[in-house]
């Protein structure tokens, strides 16, 4: 079944044009019998994937996890999954037994210790020193979370990411650009579930190319 997978995505990514796919493929088939890692690798295709149906040129790399180009401008990516958690499962029961009233959902600081949006500016500060010097770079979140990790809280995690910048509390931070969310689930009323945030505060801004390319990003596929 693995394997099958791998192939799928090996023949999906290569179709489509990304580069440096056997450096990918031999990731996920030394990964393939950690479950939690696999998919957590698996992440980093369908942001490809995403990417390449939506005009980008990528190529597949280590760290950061991807070189990305359109028209002539390049930037980079470190692709993070976000796990189903414990919340989600306690906030599904939560709702089934209040017959679909209003219920408080995602909050994962008594499970997990942090609020969902404290998590998410966590990893982009732990990820400072993968993002690339003199260029861009955006953090593609993958999410497997439908009640914590969803598009509402972005904001707040750019804010945090923002005070941070401006505090001198985190140097290297300011050279993200901002988020790119690939929502578990889909927002009706926006018509979408991938979303970008840009970051207050930029070292080197995006091109409007990029960041008008970033912004038409409405869907991804949840699998190859």
């Amino acid at each position: 079944m693995t394997d099958n997978i791998i192939s799928k995505y090996e023949s999906k990514l290569q179709d489509a044009g990304a580069e440096n796919v056997s450096e990918y493929i031999e990731k996920l088939g030394s990964n393939k019998n950690n479950t939690d890692v696999f998919e957590d690798l698996l992440f980093e295709g369908l942001a490809a994937s995403m990417l390449l149906s939506n005009g980008f040129e990528v190529k597949m790399r280590d760290s950061p996890d991807l070189d990305i180009k359109i028209n002539g401008s390049q930037f980079y990516a470190e692709v993070k999954h976000f796990r189903l958690k414990l919340q989600d499962n306690l906030d599904q029961e939560k709702m089934e037994a209040t017959n679909a009233k209003l219920v408080t959902i995602g909050e994962t600081k008594a499970t997990e210790g942090d609020e969902a949006w404290e998590q998410i500016a966590k990893v982009a500060e732990k990820k400072k020193g993968q993002y690339v010097e003199n260029s861009p770079n955006i953090l593609v979140i993958g999410s497997s979370s439908p009640y914590s990790i969803d598009d509402a809280i972005i904001p707040t995690a750019i804010n945090i990411i923002s005070e941070k910048i401006c505090g001198g509390s985190c140097r290297d931070l300011d050279k993200l650009n901002g988020i790119l969310l690939m929502s578990q689930e889909y927002n009706l009323r926006r018509k979408r579930n991938v979303f970008f945030f840009q970051n207050h505060n930029q070292r080197i801004p995006l091109d409007q190319i990029i960041l008008e390319s970033l912004y038409s990003i409405r869907n991804w596929e949840k699998q190859i």
